[in-house]
């Protein structure tokens, strides 16, 4: 049986962060969470941002359904 995904959606929000009821909102927190995580203890902030922007530029490319571009 499967679950529908609006059951899930709290659980999976809790788990990684994010909750907004607008999808730019959610696309930049997501982002975030995810430089947040892959950050390397020594990286400066220059480095912390270039990882934001690779993070925000694939998760913007796969809600819009188009291949993410490599930066």
């Amino acid at each position: 049986m499967a679950v529908p995904p609006e059951s899930i959606a709290p659980v999976v929000n809790a788990l990684i962060g994010v909750e907004a009821n607008d999808e730019t909102v959610a696309k930049l927190q997501l982002a975030a969470r995810w430089a947040e995580r892959y950050a390397g203890t020594s990286d400066d902030l220059t480095e912390v941002l270039r990882q934001f922007r690779r993070a925000y530029a694939f998760v913007d490319a796969v809600t819009n359904g188009i291949e993410p571009v490599e930066l």
